[in-house]
Order: structure tokens, then C-alpha cells, then sequence
């Protein structure tokens, strides 16, 4: 079932630009057990852990990519796999935070 799972959230998330990056560096992580528990549990109530993740990684490549058009220089890969992990914490657990706000504020 993951697999299956796995390759239509592959195929699904192929449609954002910086997914082939994302998927260079952390690979071991988008096909780990705990990604797959990502794809099934509910954040910021209307997406999943998993998908949260991968965008905030894309988001972290799209800012790393404008400051070292700025001379600053950036790990990529640490940007990507960092973003991967930051919620792997909550997994599993039921809620994260007492209400959408403290989850915004604390988050």
C-alpha cells in the first residue's frame, strides 16, 4: 500500500518545480516508514504532514536560490532534509498545539 502510495504523491508532487531537487536530497527520507505516516496524518488541518513537509522544502529552495543569486551561499541539501524533518516530531500524535493560533504562534 505505501508504494502505491508513495508513487501517486511522487507523481502528484513531480508538478512542483523544485521536486526533483527535493527528491536528490532526501530520498532516504520521502521513502521512509515515518513519510509514510507524514502522508497519512492531517496538519494545519487541510494538508498532511508529509505534503506540509515537501513544501516547506520547496519553499526553503526558493529562498536559498534568491540569497546565492546574492552571494550568499547556501547547503541545499541541509536546507532540504531540514525542512523534511522539522514536523517528524508530531507524528503520531493526535494534535500538535490546543488551537490553529498557538500552532502559528509556537510553530
Amino acid at each position: 500500500m505505501f508504494k502505491k502510495n508513495l508513487a501517486e504523491f511522487h507523481k502528484t508532487m513531480n508538478k512542483n518545480r523544485y521536486y526533483k531537487d527535493i527528491k536528490n536530497y532526501g530520498e532516504d527520507i520521502l521513502e521512509s516508514d515515518e513519510f509514510e505516516t507524514a502522508m497519512n496524518q492531517t496538519h494545519h488541518s487541510r494538508t498532511s504532514v508529509a505534503k506540509h513537509s515537501v513544501l516547506t522544502a520547496a519553499e526553503g529552495l526558493r529562498i536559498s536560490r534568491r540569497l546565492e543569486k546574492m552571494g550568499i551561499k547556501i547547503d541545499e541539501k541541509k536546507v532540504v532534509r531540514l525542512a523534511l524533518l522539522h514536523d517528524f516530531g508530531i507524528l503520531g500524535r493526535k494534535e500538535k498545539f490546543r488551537n490553529n493560533y498557538q500552532c502559528w504562534r509556537e510553530h
